[in-house]
Protein backbone atom coordinates (compact mmCIF):
# COMPACT_ATOMS: atom_id res chain seq x y z
CA UNK A 1 0.00 0.00 0.00
CA UNK A 2 1.48 3.13 -1.52
CA UNK A 3 1.82 5.74 1.89
CA UNK A 4 3.66 8.37 -0.02
CA UNK A 5 6.86 10.80 -0.36
CA UNK A 6 9.85 11.96 2.21
CA UNK A 7 11.16 14.94 1.52
CA UNK A 8 13.54 13.76 -1.27
CA UNK A 9 11.45 12.56 -3.57
CA UNK A 10 11.61 8.80 -2.36
CA UNK A 11 8.43 7.15 -2.24
CA UNK A 12 7.48 4.47 0.59
CA UNK A 13 5.32 1.65 0.70
CA UNK A 14 4.26 -0.63 3.27
CA UNK A 15 3.82 -4.18 2.75
CA UNK A 16 2.65 -7.19 4.88
CA UNK A 17 3.55 -10.33 3.34
CA UNK A 18 4.66 -14.04 4.54
CA UNK A 19 7.72 -13.56 1.76
CA UNK A 20 8.22 -9.76 3.05
CA UNK A 21 11.85 -8.06 2.59
CA UNK A 22 11.85 -8.35 6.53
CA UNK A 23 13.35 -11.52 7.15
CA UNK A 24 10.78 -13.85 7.98
CA UNK A 25 7.91 -11.88 6.80
CA UNK A 26 5.46 -9.66 8.83
CA UNK A 27 4.75 -6.13 8.02
CA UNK A 28 7.48 -3.78 6.76
CA UNK A 29 8.38 -0.34 5.76
CA UNK A 30 9.61 -0.70 2.08
CA UNK A 31 10.99 2.42 -0.47
CA UNK A 32 10.22 2.14 -3.80
CA UNK A 33 13.08 4.34 -4.78
CA UNK A 34 12.55 7.60 -7.27
CA UNK A 35 9.87 8.18 -9.91
CA UNK A 36 13.02 9.70 -12.01
CA UNK A 37 15.63 6.81 -11.48
CA UNK A 38 18.41 8.80 -9.92
CA UNK A 39 17.52 8.17 -6.15
CA UNK A 40 18.34 5.63 -3.84
CA UNK A 41 17.74 4.59 -0.84
CA UNK A 42 21.24 4.29 1.76
CA UNK A 43 19.76 1.09 3.29
CA UNK A 44 19.51 -1.14 0.27
CA UNK A 45 17.23 -4.06 2.29
CA UNK A 46 14.55 -1.47 2.17
CA UNK A 47 14.83 -0.61 -1.74
CA UNK A 48 12.29 -2.31 -4.14
CA UNK A 49 12.61 -2.13 -7.89
CA UNK A 50 9.63 -1.13 -9.80
CA UNK A 51 10.73 -2.40 -12.33
CA UNK A 52 11.08 -5.81 -11.31
CA UNK A 53 7.31 -6.08 -9.85
CA UNK A 54 5.24 -8.38 -11.86
CA UNK A 55 2.11 -7.50 -10.59
CA UNK A 56 1.15 -3.87 -9.63
CA UNK A 57 -2.97 -2.87 -9.02
CA UNK A 58 -3.30 0.97 -8.27
CA UNK A 59 -6.46 2.57 -7.20
CA UNK A 60 -7.74 5.09 -4.88
CA UNK A 61 -10.30 5.90 -2.32
CA UNK A 62 -13.02 8.22 -3.55
CA UNK A 63 -13.11 11.67 -2.15
CA UNK A 64 -15.56 11.19 0.61
CA UNK A 65 -14.08 7.82 1.34
CA UNK A 66 -10.16 9.31 1.79
CA UNK A 67 -11.98 13.06 3.75
CA UNK A 68 -13.05 9.95 6.11
CA UNK A 69 -9.87 8.67 6.91
CA UNK A 70 -8.19 12.05 6.96
CA UNK A 71 -9.98 12.96 9.82
CA UNK A 72 -8.99 9.83 11.55
CA UNK A 73 -5.34 10.51 10.22
CA UNK A 74 -3.51 10.46 13.92
CA UNK A 75 -5.15 7.23 15.03
CA UNK A 76 -4.72 5.05 11.70
CA UNK A 77 -0.96 6.66 11.59
CA UNK A 78 -0.41 5.54 15.67
CA UNK A 79 -1.70 2.11 14.94
CA UNK A 80 0.38 1.73 12.02
CA UNK A 81 3.59 3.00 13.95
CA UNK A 82 2.79 0.30 16.49
CA UNK A 83 2.61 -2.15 13.63
CA UNK A 84 5.60 -1.53 12.05
CA UNK A 85 7.75 -1.62 15.23
CA UNK A 86 6.54 -4.74 16.01
CA UNK A 87 6.90 -5.82 12.45
CA UNK A 88 2.79 -7.05 12.69
CA UNK A 89 2.77 -10.56 11.76
CA UNK A 90 1.20 -12.31 8.41
CA UNK A 91 -1.36 -14.69 9.09
CA UNK A 92 -2.28 -17.41 6.81
CA UNK A 93 -5.91 -16.96 6.19
CA UNK A 94 -6.12 -21.30 6.22
CA UNK A 95 -5.98 -23.40 8.76
CA UNK A 96 -5.13 -26.91 8.89
CA UNK A 97 -3.77 -29.37 11.54
CA UNK A 98 -1.05 -30.37 9.32
CA UNK A 99 -2.23 -33.95 10.32
CA UNK A 100 -2.31 -36.17 6.46
CA UNK A 101 -5.61 -37.70 7.80
CA UNK A 102 -6.93 -34.29 9.06
CA UNK A 103 -9.51 -33.79 6.55
CA UNK A 104 -10.83 -30.17 7.64
CA UNK A 105 -9.19 -26.85 6.26
CA UNK A 106 -10.75 -23.93 8.25
CA UNK A 107 -10.57 -20.26 6.93
CA UNK A 108 -9.34 -17.26 9.29
CA UNK A 109 -10.59 -14.53 9.21
CA UNK A 110 -10.60 -12.98 12.72
CA UNK A 111 -8.99 -9.12 12.81
CA UNK A 112 -5.81 -8.81 14.18
CA UNK A 113 -5.82 -11.44 16.40
CA UNK A 114 -2.37 -13.53 15.85
CA UNK A 115 -1.86 -11.17 12.91
CA UNK A 116 -3.37 -10.71 9.53
CA UNK A 117 -2.83 -11.11 5.87
CA UNK A 118 -2.04 -8.36 2.98
CA UNK A 119 -5.79 -7.77 2.33
CA UNK A 120 -7.30 -7.55 5.78
CA UNK A 121 -5.03 -6.00 7.77
CA UNK A 122 -6.05 -2.68 5.36
CA UNK A 123 -9.89 -3.26 5.66
CA UNK A 124 -9.83 -3.99 9.53
CA UNK A 125 -7.45 -0.97 10.42
CA UNK A 126 -9.79 1.48 8.49
CA UNK A 127 -13.05 -0.18 10.15
CA UNK A 128 -11.73 -0.36 13.80
CA UNK A 129 -9.95 2.67 13.70
CA UNK A 130 -11.45 5.13 11.53
CA UNK A 131 -14.85 3.70 11.20
CA UNK A 132 -14.64 3.23 7.20
CA UNK A 133 -16.24 0.06 6.62
CA UNK A 134 -15.58 -1.26 2.76
CA UNK A 135 -17.98 -4.29 2.14
CA UNK A 136 -18.07 -6.77 -0.37
CA UNK A 137 -14.56 -7.68 0.17
CA UNK A 138 -14.61 -11.27 0.79
CA UNK A 139 -14.88 -14.41 -1.06
CA UNK A 140 -17.31 -17.69 0.98
CA UNK A 141 -16.31 -21.20 0.58
CA UNK A 142 -18.92 -21.72 -1.94
CA UNK A 143 -16.94 -19.05 -4.27
CA UNK A 144 -13.76 -20.26 -3.42
CA UNK A 145 -15.02 -24.01 -4.29
CA UNK A 146 -15.80 -23.12 -7.71
CA UNK A 147 -12.97 -20.93 -8.23
CA UNK A 148 -10.78 -23.89 -7.33
CA UNK A 149 -13.01 -26.17 -9.67
CA UNK A 150 -13.79 -24.07 -12.68
CA UNK A 151 -11.80 -21.45 -13.02
CA UNK A 152 -8.94 -21.66 -15.13
CA UNK A 153 -6.15 -20.26 -12.82
CA UNK A 154 -8.52 -21.29 -9.82
CA UNK A 155 -7.71 -25.01 -11.15
CA UNK A 156 -3.73 -24.27 -11.44
CA UNK A 157 -3.66 -23.10 -7.75
CA UNK A 158 -1.11 -25.13 -5.64
CA UNK A 159 -0.39 -24.89 -1.90
CA UNK A 160 3.23 -23.50 -1.64
CA UNK A 161 5.43 -25.88 -0.68
CA UNK A 162 6.69 -23.95 2.44
CA UNK A 163 3.84 -24.23 3.98
CA UNK A 164 2.29 -27.43 3.04
CA UNK A 165 2.24 -30.11 5.22
CA UNK A 166 2.19 -32.33 1.84
CA UNK A 167 5.20 -33.71 0.28
CA UNK A 168 5.43 -32.13 -3.35
CA UNK A 169 3.28 -30.11 -5.12
CA UNK A 170 -0.14 -30.58 -4.19
CA UNK A 171 -3.07 -28.80 -6.21
CA UNK A 172 -6.32 -27.47 -4.28
CA UNK A 173 -8.39 -28.82 -6.70
CA UNK A 174 -7.03 -32.49 -6.24
CA UNK A 175 -7.21 -31.70 -1.92
CA UNK A 176 -11.10 -30.81 -2.82
CA UNK A 177 -11.45 -34.21 -5.12
CA UNK A 178 -10.22 -36.70 -2.09
CA UNK A 179 -12.43 -35.28 0.49
CA UNK A 180 -11.26 -32.26 1.65
CA UNK A 181 -13.59 -30.04 3.11
CA UNK A 182 -13.11 -26.33 4.11
CA UNK A 183 -14.97 -24.62 6.61
CA UNK A 184 -16.20 -21.33 6.69
CA UNK A 185 -15.38 -18.77 9.36
CA UNK A 186 -17.29 -16.86 12.06
CA UNK A 187 -19.23 -14.06 9.98
CA UNK A 188 -17.52 -10.67 10.12
CA UNK A 189 -20.18 -8.24 11.63
CA UNK A 190 -19.07 -5.22 10.52
CA UNK A 191 -18.91 -1.97 13.19
CA UNK A 192 -21.09 0.37 10.94
CA UNK A 193 -23.97 -0.98 10.92
CA UNK A 194 -24.00 -4.61 12.31
CA UNK A 195 -24.03 -6.31 8.61
CA UNK A 196 -22.42 -9.68 8.24
CA UNK A 197 -20.11 -10.86 5.53
CA UNK A 198 -18.38 -14.50 5.27
CA UNK A 199 -15.70 -15.09 3.79
CA UNK A 200 -11.89 -14.32 3.07
CA UNK A 201 -11.15 -10.85 2.03
CA UNK A 202 -9.03 -10.62 -1.13
CA UNK A 203 -7.36 -7.95 -3.02
CA UNK A 204 -9.40 -8.31 -6.50
CA UNK A 205 -12.37 -8.05 -4.10
CA UNK A 206 -11.09 -4.63 -2.76
CA UNK A 207 -10.21 -3.33 -5.83
CA UNK A 208 -13.83 -3.27 -7.31
CA UNK A 209 -15.40 -1.55 -4.25
CA UNK A 210 -17.31 1.49 -4.83
CA UNK A 211 -14.93 2.96 -2.57
CA UNK A 212 -12.25 3.18 -4.84
CA UNK A 213 -12.05 4.26 -8.18
CA UNK A 214 -8.87 4.51 -11.10
CA UNK A 215 -6.43 6.72 -11.08
CA UNK A 216 -6.16 9.54 -14.03
CA UNK A 217 -2.70 9.38 -15.78
CA UNK A 218 -0.82 12.11 -14.92
CA UNK A 219 0.10 14.31 -18.11
CA UNK A 220 3.52 15.42 -18.10
CA UNK A 221 5.14 18.05 -20.45
CA UNK A 222 6.26 16.84 -23.74
CA UNK A 223 10.02 17.10 -22.71
CA UNK A 224 9.54 15.09 -19.91
CA UNK A 225 7.61 12.80 -21.43
CA UNK A 226 10.29 12.66 -24.04
CA UNK A 227 13.02 11.67 -21.47
CA UNK A 228 11.21 9.62 -19.43
CA UNK A 229 10.34 7.22 -22.23
CA UNK A 230 13.84 7.45 -23.59
CA UNK A 231 14.79 6.40 -19.97
CA UNK A 232 12.82 3.25 -20.11
CA UNK A 233 13.99 2.16 -23.44
CA UNK A 234 17.46 2.60 -22.39
CA UNK A 235 16.56 0.47 -19.35
CA UNK A 236 14.93 -2.12 -21.18
CA UNK A 237 11.20 -1.74 -19.30
CA UNK A 238 8.19 -2.00 -21.08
Amino acid sequence: VYMGKDPKGLAYAIELNLSSLEEGGGMALICLGSDFGILRHPDTSRLQDKRLMTHRWARRLVDAAYEHLRTNEAALFKRLYADLAIKFPYQLELEHSGNLWDLYIYLVDDGFEGGANCSDYWTTLFETTAGLCIKNTRMSVEDCIDYFRTDPQGILAYIPPEISPFPGMVLIRELLDIGFQVIPDQPHVFTCDNTEETGLVLPFLILQSDQLEDIPPLKLPFPLSWFLSFQKKMDGTP
